[in-house]
């Protein structure tokens, strides 16, 4: 996969501020994409990992959570 970032982000899925709904983070760690642009968020303090598909405004708990 070839990726471009540019310099200034937006927010495109979320909630303002940190927390444990499935629109945020705490204390994220760890980001991968797959192959299908699905995004997999490691966070340390919800001890979760997030899935999110493109163009999710929430995403879902693929492993861990309290």
């Amino acid at each position: 996969m070839n990726a471009s970032w540019a310099r200034q982000g937006i927010t495109v899925a979320g909630s303002d501020g940190h927390g444990n709904d499935a629109d945020q983070l705490d204390n994220p760690l760890g980001l991968f994409v797959d192959g299908d642009q699905m995004i997999f968020i490691a966070e340390q303090w919800n001890h979760r990992i997030l899935q999110w598909k493109l163009g999710d405004t929430n995403g879902r708990i693929a492993a861990g959570g309290h």
